[in-house]
């Protein structure tokens, strides 16, 4: 099932890491990405479209803010960022994360290399085919 929008395959690319024996530092404000899902081919004046999934803080105190985006030629980097929402009691229960990303065109043609980074773990990531929107 295609997951962006504009994609050009039907085929997902899914690259997962394995969970922390620990849950994340509550200083980190970073979600715990457990795998991504991006297309495994696209053009380059297609919207890249990345769904994140895993989990949101240490307990139910957090809550998922936003999505930074930092692009270079033939990367693309996003942090999902959350924050404390509770000041209050909270439940030990986690938040599910289960985003989806949209990064605006234009690519370059070639691999494209999407990195979520993970204070305490390995980053998850992911490669896309980018071809030229021409072909």
């Amino acid at each position: 099932m295609p997951v962006g929008v504009g994609c050009t395959s039907g085929e997902t690319t899914v690259r997962t890491t394995s969970r922390a024996v620990a849950p994340q530092a509550p200083s980190a404000l970073i979600a715990e990405v457990d795998s991504i899902e991006a297309p495994s081919r696209m053009k380059t004046a297609d919207t890249l479209s990345v769904r994140l999934r895993g989990t949101v803080g240490p307990n139910g105190c957090y809550s998922f803010h936003r999505t930074a985006i930092e692009r270079e030629s033939n990367r693309v980097r996003l942090v999902p960022l959350v924050r404390r929402a509770s000041q209050n009691a909270c439940t030990t229960a986690l938040v599910p994360l289960d985003e989806t990303v949209r990064v605006k065109p234009p690519f370059e043609p070639d691999p494209l290399t999407i990195t979520v980074p993970q204070p305490n773990r390995t980053n998850v990531t992911a490669t896309v085919s980018v071809a030229d929107s021409t072909e």
